[in-house]
């Protein structure tokens, strides 16, 4: 019996040190097997389509592309709000007059800027945006006039830096009337998302776009 004993205890301990060593075996083979499965799935997102503001793309049914469309004349789109509405503080302006200027020159490129994008003139577009935009982000090559409209952009803060240039940061919101995904992927038709905008003033006034994104 006392033999018996002795070889059961043998055998317990064998088995615990084979055990011991899978255990061990798995634990470092585990490490580049994770490794590989967390570059897989990083690969596979990578590929999948993104939005124009880098979160992977949402399923929305958008209207089709209308070059050279003369949105001005769609009767449904003249009765929505187009104006821009600047929201300073606690204050915030409708500014139905057209006189964007004494609200600041931030404000008057917002003008140009959303008429721009309106009547789809892409092939100016880039001239809106400077030279470091350029370096982290790029903009689309065509899109079609948009049906801008419920603007709103919110000055946030402004920063004054040692060439004298400022930067004016603002949370911007608007809704695309029958949006067709060729500005703006990240929102469906009559959606809003909040986009933040940093717009750069130089030295003799002009202002640029240095920022687009969340």
């Amino acid at each position: 019996m006392a033999e018996e004993k002795k070889k059961s205890q043998k055998r317990g301990i064998i088995i615990a040190f084979v055990v011991m060593i899978g255990v061990i075996v798995l634990f470092y083979a585990s490490g580049p097997i994770m490794d590989g499965i967390s570059s897989f799935i990083k690969s596979k997102k990578e590929k999948e389509p993104t939005s124009d503001y880098m979160d992977h793309i949402k399923t929305y049914t958008f209207a089709p592309s209308a070059y050279g469309e003369d949105i001005y004349a769609d009767e449904d789109y003249m009765k929505l709000d187009r104006y821009i509405s600047y929201k300073n503080g606690p204050d915030t302006f409708t500014i139905t007059d057209g006189d964007y200027a004494k609200y600041g020159v931030c404000i008057e490129f917002f003008a140009e800027y959303f008429e721009s994008v309106k009547l789809g003139q892409y092939e100016d577009y880039d001239k809106y945006f400077t030279d470091e935009y350029f370096k982290n982000q790029s903009n689309k090559e065509m899109f079609a006039p948009q049906k801008i409209y419920d603007i709103l952009v919110e000055e946030t803060r402004s920063e004054i830096h040692d060439d004298g240039t400022e930067s004016h940061f603002f949370y911007v919101d608007f809704k695309i009337f029958k949006n067709d995904g060729s500005f703006r992927n990240d929102i469906g038709s009559d959606m809003s998302r909040t986009v933040v905008y940093e717009l750069v003033v130089d030295n003799d006034g002009n202002v640029l776009i240095n920022y687009i994104g969340r």
